[in-house]
């Protein structure tokens, strides 16, 4: 992510609020007039507080943005109040001010918690505003990547909800109640007080009597549920609102989940048409009286995909054992274990050669790629390959591909059709919540197909449930590379480094080893920051990263702390003047003019290098003895490399 800085616009009436701890009158005028000097007077609001009991008295959660806490005071210590800050749970940034710039003072200050620390005796108003902007931008990041998490953990709720319920359709003895376990579940995951299937009567085509209550899940305290939804149902011209939605979902005219107040007895509803072969079966219901119920496109996705697996679960009520088979042998599968039972049981209950579960390959929107595999009597994988003149090249138009008989015949230029024989061959796509194309099930037959109506059907059924566990692999690996990696470059983050950091050490110990850690930066970062814009800047940092990678060897780790920093580990050194020969390097490597969207951009790096075991046996110190071994290089005149022993 590209350095910013938090500017507050005059217009705005929000204000930085700061809290700061000092009993120094002198002390709090300094900081005060620094924060004016460096923020504007308009941009923020100073409390000071000089004693422990007003500090308690103006602290209330939420109330600040910043915490500025002095070390040393008469009654009690800065780090007194920062334990007291932590143990309340504060997250806002808190800077420890310190007289003079002792090392233990310093590492207990971070290791309690505080972001920075800031020496008054060198304070100016340029260092506080950097320290200030840091801290905001370092909570800013976490409350983001909470944010996200958040946002991951909803997704992943309503996933597990909708796969948890596609599960109970699927791994139900008993169909009808299979039908009433999966509306519970999803009822609860909406959260809604109650879900009900309404099925068509196909005898009746009058609206008095053509609806029926098929299925029902209510909360213990809606005892009425069921009376409520059959007087509806057979009062159904009395509520004009819900006579049209049903006759648009009857027609096709609307195929998505609509929302509607007041109606089955309850304050709020949301009605799913569920169809079957563009056939329409009924609709559900969910419905509830919780004030704090949101209906998003999320929500309507997902429930919208849920109809889709019930639909096909009336489907399936009138299939054989052999559909039976195939759903008790995936119902409790995830990952590569789900995804083998599906390819062995989908081809045995259909009665084909092979079954394939593929996903499309996002660099070639028209590659797919095979998951798993059964080619009759083996788990088999495959390389990616172009669906386009293939029997399967309607999936990238969102269509199924049924060929009964003849394939060989109708794609002669596919010789593994010819060498297996292959009549016939169907497919069908599957999607993520959000309706994007993620892959599709296939099957091969060396006999005509017979039954489109239910080797469609069932391949639909498991097409769903494929998608559902594939976006779920997918959310959990977004997520562990959220934590791992630097969202801009792809880098390793700061705690990915320290993981490599500690495996090297560790390796050098063992083997008597050097390893060296670079600590650089970009020359002039900010100026092509303002100059350019953020864009180009964030531009700047990848193509900077690509540039650095290039440099390394195998084993070698480049990792993006924020802003323009970076830092290299180069395990199993032998010679320090290797290590000034990559320092070269990258330096020769960056030099090279960027050219961002037709500007050309020049910079070079400085750099700090420490060495272990020289200066350091800890990652911790080795990073500090680098970072350090950076000023100089910087106060050097920058364009330039420094170790940290000649300091």
């Amino acid at each position: 992510m590209m350095r910013e800085e938090y500017q507050i616009s005059t217009a705005s009436p929000q204000k930085l609020r700061f809290l700061m701890v000092d009993d120094d009158q002198e002390d709090a005028y300094l900081i005060e007039k620094l924060l004016v000097d460096s923020l504007g007077e308009s941009n923020f609001q100073l409390d000071v507080a000089v004693t422990c009991e007003d500090f308690f008295n103006k602290l209330k959660p939420g109330k600040y943005d910043l915490y500025l806490l002095d070390y040393r005071m008469d009654v009690s210590s800065g780090l007194d109040l920062l334990k007291i800050l932590k143990k309340n749970n504060c997250e806002e940034p808190v800077i420890v001010l310190t007289g003079q710039g002792n090392q233990n003072t310093v590492v207990e200050a971070l290791r309690l918690g505080a972001t920075d620390y800031v020496v008054k005796s060198n304070l100016t108003a340029e260092t506080l505003n950097h320290s200030i902007q840091r801290g905001l931008r370092l909570y800013r990041d976490t409350q983001q990547g909470k944010l996200m998490q958040n946002r991951l953990a909803l997704q992943k709720s309503l996933l597990a909800g909708l796969s948890e319920a596609t599960s109970c359709l699927l791994r139900s003895a008993d169909h009808k109640s299979g039908i009433t376990h999966a509306l519970e579940v999803m009822a609860k995951a909406c959260p809604a007080d109650a879900a009900a299937l309404i099925e068509k009567s196909p005898l009746v085509e009058s609206n008095q009597g053509k609806w029926s209550l098929s299925s029902l899940w209510a909360s213990p305290n809606e005892n009425n549920t069921d009376k409520a939804i059959s007087e509806t149902l057979l009062n159904i011209g009395s509520y004009p609102k819900l006579h049209s939605y049903i006759n648009d979902f009857e027609k096709g005219l609307e195929r998505d989940a609509v929302f509607q107040n007041g109606i089955f007895g309850f304050s709020k509803n949301v009605l799913v048409p569920v169809r079957v072969h563009d056939r329409f079966w009924g609709f559900i219901i969910f419905g509830t009286n919780q004030e704090n119920f949101l209906w998003n496109e999320e929500l309507k996705s997902t429930l919208k995909t849920f109809s889709v697996s019930l639909g096909w679960e009336l489907k399936r009520d009138r299939e054989g054992q052999a559909l039976q088979e195939l759903v008790q042998q995936t119902s409790g599968e995830t990952g590569d274990a789900f995804f083998e039972a599906l390819v062995v049981h989908l081809a045995k209950a259909l009665e084909v050669r092979t079954a394939y579960v593929c996903e499309i390959v996002e660099s070639g929107l028209s590659y797919s790629q095979p998951l798993k595999g059964w080619d009759g009597s083996k788990i088999v994988g495959g390389s990616s390959f172009d669906l386009i003149n293939t029997p399967a090249e309607e999936i990238l138009c969102g269509m199924y591909s049924y060929y009964p008989e003849r394939t060989k015949t109708l794609f002669p230029h596919l010789s593994y059709l010819q060498e297996t024989n292959i009549e016939g061959f169907a497919a069908v796509p599957f999607y993520d919540t959000s309706g994007k194309l993620m892959g599709h099930i296939s099957i091969m037959s060396e006999n005509p197909l017979t039954d489109s109506e239910r080797v469609l059907s069932i391949l639909r059924l498991f097409g769903a449930r494929a998608g559902a566990e594939l976006e779920r692999q997918k959310s959990e690996s977004k997520i562990r590379n959220m934590a791992y990696y630097d969202s801009l470059t792809g880098l390793p983050n700061r705690v990915l480094l320290n993981d490599r950091m500690d495996v090297a050490l560790r390796q050098a110990r063992r083997n008597k080893d050097m390893v060296a850690i670079l600590y650089l930066d970009f020359d002039h970062f900010k100026n092509i920051n303002d100059t350019y814009g953020h864009l180009s800047g964030d531009l700047f940092l990848k193509e900077g990263a690509r540039r650095l990678e290039a440099c390394l060897r195998k084993g070698d780790t480049v990792s993006r702390l924020g802003g323009d920093e970076f830092v290299i580990v180069l395990p199993e050194i032998k010679e320090v003047r290797d290590i000034a020969r990559l320092a070269l390097k990258i330096n020769g490597t960056v030099k090279p003019p960027f050219m961002l969207e037709g500007t050309e951009i020049k910079t070079s790096v400085s750099v700090g290098i420490s060495i272990f075991p020289k200066d350091g046996d800890t990652s911790k110190t080795l990073l500090q003895k680098a970072d350090k071994a950076l000023f100089f290089s910087k106060n050097a005149g920058r364009d330039s490399f420094h170790f940290a022993d000649s300091e």
